[in-house]
């Protein structure tokens, strides 16, 4: 079996889920934990906003402080916390897809690996960061050959001298709109740069969690560059595995849409005979209904082809032949 023949990936991944009932109790207990600590989150979230606004006035600036930080670490927290645990489900649908024994247990062991995965995140975000640089260097190179750039210089060309002579220059209100329009094609050259270096990228990036997990002592950069010299030439290969997973990625796109369903009802003039908090708790609790469902149902069915293709793809390492020497003094 080899990653080009994705019909048979995804038939040996329904024989390895037939092979394992336990899988939907893995992707319950998965799901269950990931929509309750968001929900969790999202509601202590709006608690401290709501007890922000409350705390007025400069006697309370202290307390404002205090709320305040804890708000901005709450997205921090869901990051870390689901980093480990969707890095424990990796761990099971990789067993699942080599007849190993999993279950539910299997979700806690994502948590040994935090450290190389937090490692493994700030590399994969200083890559992509470096592909914004020089995203945005090309494009304002390209950007001021165009009549583009004459236009903003004629807008900025009056505030010039207020700007190089202030310390903390300010640029007028009136000219601001006139400036994004002028630099709108210069974010267009730079959204076409960035997606095509990022989008190889990121199919060379791919299997760098499952690399992780085959050797976590090695560490999140040789998971990372292990990765890209695997992917070298099955990028397309994976990309075709993803077109043959349409439906679900169109589920979960889907199920994005239903999120914002009160954002969109209110554009389409259709409005709620509910508070607006109401309306948001709503749709998003509608989202992550929809999301539990996906993935109970669904992405079993999709991760463990995925898990197929990288020991497709992952070369495997010959059993040393005759006897080692260091063998000798274990026995």
């Amino acid at each position: 079996m080899t990653i080009r023949d994705t019909a048979a990936l995804r038939q040996h991944a329904r024989t390895a889920l037939e092979n394992t009932p336990v899988h939907r109790r893995i992707a319950y207990v998965y799901t269950a934990v990931m929509v309750g600590l968001s929900l969790a989150l999202t509601l202590a979230d709006y608690v401290l906003t709501e007890l922000i606004s409350g705390t007025g006035g400069l006697g309370n600036m202290g307390t404002r402080t205090i709320l305040s930080t804890l708000q901005s670490m709450l997205p921090i927290l869901q990051t870390l916390v689901l980093l480990s645990w969707g890095a424990g489900y990796s761990i099971a649908v990789l067993k699942i897809a080599r007849g190993e024994y999993a279950d539910a247990d299997t979700l806690k062991s994502g948590f040994s690996l935090f450290f190389p995965l937090l490692r493994m995140m700030l590399l994969e975000g200083a890559i992509y960061f470096g592909l914004c640089m020089i995203s945005f260097y090309l494009s304002f190179q390209i950007y001021m050959f165009t009549p583009w750039a004459r236009d903003l210089m004629e807008i900025m060309e009056p505030m010039l001298p207020s700007i190089l002579n202030t310390a903390a220059p300010v640029i007028e209100e009136a000219a601001m709109i006139p400036m994004m329009k002028a630099m709108a094609p210069m974010l267009l050259i730079f959204a076409g740069f960035y997606f095509l270096l990022a989008i190889p990228m990121g199919y060379r990036l791919r299997m760098r969690t499952f690399c992780l997990i085959d050797n976590p002592r090695a560490g999140a950069l040789r998971a990372i560059a292990t990765s890209r010299r695997i992917m070298r030439r099955n990028c397309f290969q994976l990309f075709k595995l993803d077109l043959r997973l349409w439906w679900f990625y169109l589920a979960t796109f889907g199920a994005s849409v239903l999120g914002y369903g009160d954002v969109l009802l209110s554009l389409m003039g259709v409005n709620l005979p509910f508070h607006e908090d109401v309306n948001y708790f709503l749709f998003y609790g509608l989202y992550w209904a929809a999301q539990f469902a996906i993935f109970y149902f669904l992405l079993p069915k999709v991760e463990v082809p995925y898990a197929l293709a990288y020991d497709a793809v992952c070369p495997k390492e010959e059993p040393p032949a005759g006897v080692v020497l260091g063998n000798i003094f274990q026995m």
